[in-house]
């Protein structure tokens, strides 16, 4: 997994996570998983009671892609785009932890028939809205104002818990939306949590996320949910767990 280490200790599966801002891994500042989060920099603010690490987590990538490397090359399925790929990052996690024996093979087995159930698209039934146009004037010139509704979908089960959060967005080259699946993780949820607050990154070289038998089951959920963003992510996720399984 790029930018993530792991091992195995004691039927726990230890991620080591960045505690800088790298490409999908973004610290924040907010009160709870409620709450609206803001970035802040690792390296001049201190860690919080606040702080929480919201990671954009994928679960596939391109064969030979230059800048990913994963576990399981030897692992392959063509996605709904016809292109051929390896399992990555989400879908690591889940082989470590069947190998591992921390989730089982009966548990993943019900994943693929329930994801396969689900009759739901957040793509299709979650659109751009846009409020009424209104007359603003600042500076002098006269604006047009509407504001842009893009719902977002959090689950947790407490307020400082591990959190996963499906956004609607704007595609960036295309019309229509484009779901997103981010993991949250407040600070609290780290092992190593009391040395980081009050702390720069600078001082604390990775946050420690231990995942047991207690907490697996968010990634699980991970996976649930992509089925659920697209038809395409729906196609993609069954084939990378009917290969792992």
């Amino acid at each position: 997994m790029e930018d993530v280490d792991y091992n195995i200790v004691n039927k726990s599966l230890i991620l080591s996570l960045p505690t800088k801002n790298k490409g999908k891994f973004r610290w924040k500042n907010r009160e709870s998983n409620s709450s609206y989060g803001e970035v802040f920099a690792t390296t001049t603010i201190p860690f919080s009671t606040k702080s929480y690490l919201e990671w954009q987590i994928g679960y596939d990538a391109e064969i030979n892609h230059a800048t990913k490397t994963t576990i399981l090359q030897n692992l392959e399925f063509q996605g709904a785009n016809k292109k051929q790929k390896n399992p990555y990052e989400l879908s690591e996690i889940i082989y470590l932890l069947l190998d591992n024996k921390i989730v089982t093979k009966k548990e993943v087995d019900h994943l693929i028939k329930d994801i396969e159930n689900k009759d739901f698209s957040f793509d299709e039934e979650y659109q751009i809205k846009n409020t009424q146009s209104t007359d603003k004037i600042i500076e002098g010139i006269k604006f047009y104002r509407q504001d842009i509704i893009l719902p977002t979908f959090s689950y947790y089960k407490s307020p400082q818990d591990l959190s996963i959060e499906v956004s609607i967005q704007k595609q960036q080259y295309a019309s229509g939306v484009q779901p997103m699946v981010y993991f949250s993780i407040p600070i609290v949820n780290f092992a190593n949590s009391n040395k980081m607050i009050g702390k720069l990154s600078s001082q604390i070289d990775t946050a420690e996320l231990v995942v047991n038998e207690s907490n697996s089951d968010i990634f699980l959920k991970m996976v649930s949910f992509f089925g659920l963003c697209s038809w395409k992510h729906k196609h993609d996720v069954l084939s990378i767990l009917k290969l792992l399984s």
